[in-house]
């Protein structure tokens, strides 16, 4: 890599004595975005094609930006504007800029995707200072060695990819020499994207661990992989969008991860405890990467065969409809018939129904009774609290005797 004089430095910044303006410039080296490539990826690697650190080139082309645009998750922000200047800027158009941000998933992972708050099966960055607090990158370090110019994909940032599925081994979130987490954006010196902020160690030197070609987890992994990009999750009975699939994937997970649940078809159940005796973590995206391997393992099986396991599942470990829809603000349809399974609350029908009731009876020459209006609308009459059973049962009566 080339070192420049100050001369040489002064010169890039400044035309005529004056502050040159980059912001009204088009970006002359704009490398092309690779397969399922990382938006902040892609960045990162145009402000190296140019010898300049990530921050300051930013800084330079989008003053607007100026100490806030790596200091938020990147790959989720959500500016019109950003995108229209890009294409302008670098050439390609803004639909190809646009795939490679997260909020593309938008429809297929999630129904939204959210700038500011947690999204469903996305892992989160949260920044503090100039360093990212949560392992939100991940990465092979032999998908890195083969790449011409490593790059980070696109699918490393989703929860559920824990494990690449053409090495089989388990994807990395930190350095494995120093222990940082990812800060992509910073540089250490000179060395090569993608590298620690912190040691400068280059990721793809990493050493891989391998997983047993026969577990499930891959195939697991590689199925929500096919229904992420088709959109569609299909079963013996019908089929529902991705998102509602995501959705019933994430709950079954952190139910799964509070009730144990047994693997009998994982061989990696064997080599990794999935259940420490630890505090249990509050978000999903916390649970180390192995754990949620396995779980995510499990879950996925029990949807092979949707919803007969599933429901099986639940009687199994006594699940109640709180259980099941806990935290839910959307409630698929299809998942909708399962949690209806388990609506212990019974039916209490109003005094205006026991009125009609009676008043159908009375016009069929029948006498009304606590039993026939009971039989008539499907369920009893004098069922409540234990303390006003007496006084409700006093009031129908008083009624049918009307």
């Amino acid at each position: 890599m080339p070192v420049y004089s100050s001369k040489e430095t002064a010169f890039s910044y400044k035309i005529k004595g004056g502050r040159f303006d980059f912001s009204k410039e088009k970006i002359r080296l704009h490398p092309r975005p690779q397969k399922d490539e990382l938006l902040s990826s892609w960045l990162i690697r145009i402000a190296y094609a140019h010898f300049c650190d990530p921050t300051t080139f930013f800084h330079l082309h989008f003053p607007e930006y100026k100490n806030k645009f790596w200091y938020q998750d990147v790959d989720r922000i959500n500016d019109p504007e950003l995108f229209e200047k890009l294409s302008w800027k670098t050439g390609f158009d803004k639909e190809t800029i646009w795939n490679l941000s997260l909020k593309s998933y938008a429809g297929y992972l999630a129904e939204e995707i959210y700038s500011n708050t947690r999204t469903v099966l996305i892992q989160p960055l949260n920044s503090r200072g100039r360093v990212y607090t949560r392992p939100g990158y991940r990465y092979c370090p032999l998908c890195l060695r083969e790449d011409k110019k490593p790059y980070l994909r696109k699918k490393w940032r989703l929860s559920f990819s824990t494990a690449c599925i053409k090495h089989k081994c388990f994807l990395m979130d930190r350095c494995p020499k120093c222990g940082s987490i990812l800060t992509i954006f910073r540089r250490f010196y000179d060395t090569n994207f993608p590298h620690c902020y912190r040691c400068g160690f280059e990721l793809k030197k990493a050493k891989p661990e391998f997983i047993d070609e026969n577990s499930y987890g891959l195939q697991a992994i590689e199925k929500m992989y096919d229904i992420l990009d088709s959109g569609i999750f299909k079963f013996n009975t019908g089929y529902m969008y991705s998102f509602h699939y995501f959705l019933i994937v994430k709950q079954f997970v952190k139910i799964a991860y509070f009730w144990p649940l047994t693997l009998d078809h994982e061989i990696m159940a064997k080599t990794i405890e999935l259940y420490e005796n630890k505090p249990k973590r509050n978000f999903l995206e916390m649970i180390p990467i192995k754990q949620q391997y396995l779980l995510f393992s499990g879950i996925v099986k029990l949807l092979d065969n949707f919803p007969d396991s599933l429901i099986m599942y639940c009687i199994e470990n006594k699940l109640t409809m709180t259980h099941l829809i806990r935290e839910m603000q959307d409630i698929p349809f299809e998942y909708q018939k399962i949690v209806d399974k388990f609506d212990k609350r019974i039916y209490t029908p109003h005094i205006q129904e026991i009125r009609n009731a009676s008043s159908y009876l009375k016009k069929q020459g029948r006498k009304p009774s606590i039993a026939s209006v009971a039989r008539l609308v499907g369920t009893r009459l004098d069922i409540g609290p234990a303390r006003n059973r007496d006084r409700r049962r006093k009031e129908i009566l008083e009624l049918l005797g009307s």
